[in-house]
């Protein structure tokens, strides 16, 4: 049986800066916490799904109830900004990313691009 991690793995890659590992091989993303005590954001928010094991882990490293200044998408490919709407109201949070990105995040981009696995999982798909 496959195993299936259902906790993130944390490990510190910097002063204050925490790498927040969720899942494993092709479908793994990685998000950031980035700060200390009550001051901090988050980088990506990482696939759907993913807003309770974020707020957990956050929870676990800055304590009970905190939540981010701001979250920060890097680009909306779904791996890297798939659960940023959950977290963004579930910590009523503003979220940033650059304006060139803007497009695909309402929806405005080729699909044969919008999937970043077709790229990296070995054999094309089309």
């Amino acid at each position: 049986m496959r195993r299936v991690d259902k906790q993130p793995r944390q490990a510190p890659i910097g002063a204050d800066v925490h790498l927040l590992r969720l899942g494993r091989g092709p479908t793994a993303s990685n998000v950031y916490l980035v700060g200390s005590g009550e001051s901090w954001i988050l980088i990506d928010t990482g696939w759907a799904h993913k807003a309770k094991q974020i707020r957990s882990a956050a929870e676990a490293h800055f304590g009970p109830g905190t939540r981010p200044a701001a979250i920060i998408v890097t680009h909306v490919h779904p791996d890297h900004s798939g659960s940023v709407l959950d977290l963004a109201h579930m910590w009523n949070t503003p979220v940033y990313a650059h304006p060139a990105e803007f497009p695909a995040a309402g929806g405005g981009v080729l699909p044969e691009y919008a999937n970043p696995l077709k790229w990296t999982s070995g054999r094309p798909r089309w």
